[in-house]
């Protein structure tokens, strides 16, 4: 049985998706007991969300008061900064508990809210493209190695991870024009993260079944 929601294989009897959290149906029966069980982890998670959102809002509270307390003997506005991370952190744990989309979707997220985080960081520690240039190659391999591990997880539906393997080497070679234009100065790790990403693009496609091939086909229409 397949999951109609990310496509996730399930081999048991389970009637929900262990990937996006989705009740299954058999054939066109829903499965019994399914959806009260689901609906009562989408409140857990709900209220978890909640709680940590009033955490952050607290804890960011007391640290700009801090800050503004002190802001004589230390003008620099450390509670953004502070306050900057926790929100990232934060926007993490939502898009972990995100149950309307699947896991690929996710992990585009996932790359968007680091970047966000390291021009933040950038921007607030005046480093002057230094996160950006070490943090972009590194963001680039770590998200391989997440995508490869999705694969073998998944190795039944592994095509389905193909359109986001050249993201990443897009991605890549954004990073390379950057290098070569003088905006990132890290020569080795954004070469090094460019070629990864080329090499597991072409060895899913030069390796991999028939399969993957039409699914390029069907996501450029061509």
């Amino acid at each position: 049985m397949r999951c109609n929601h990310c496509g996730f294989e399930i081999l048991d009897g389970s009637p929900v998706c262990p990937f996006c959290k989705m009740a299954l149906r058999q054939g066109n029966t829903e499965v019994s007991n399914a959806y009260p069980e689901i609906r009562e982890q989408f409140r857990r998670r709900k209220r978890i969300l909640a709680a940590v959102l009033f955490f952050v809002i607290m804890v960011e509270s007391i640290l700009v008061l801090i800050n503004v307390f002190t802001l004589e003997a230390n003008p620099y506005p450390w509670s953004v900064l502070l306050g900057g991370i926790l929100v990232f952190l934060f926007l993490c744990l939502w898009n972990i508990f995100r149950v309307r989309v699947g896991h690929i979707a996710k992990i585009y997220m996932q790359m968007g809210l680091f970047l966000l985080l390291l021009l933040f960081l950038d921007k607030m520690l005046g480093k002057h493209g230094v996160f950006i240039g070490y943090g972009l190659p590194i963001l680039i391999d770590s998200f391989l190695v997440v995508i490869l591990f999705c694969m073998l997880v998944n190795h039944k539906n592994y095509q389905n991870y193909i359109l986001l393997q050249f993201f990443m080497v897009m991605f890549s070679a954004v990073t390379l024009l950057l290098m070569v234009t003088g905006v990132l100065k890290n020569q080795k790790l954004i070469s090094t993260s460019l070629v990864a990403s080329v090499l597991f693009f072409l060895g899913t496609v030069m390796l991999g079944h028939r399969k993957v091939r039409q699914e390029l086909k069907r996501k450029f229409h061509i």
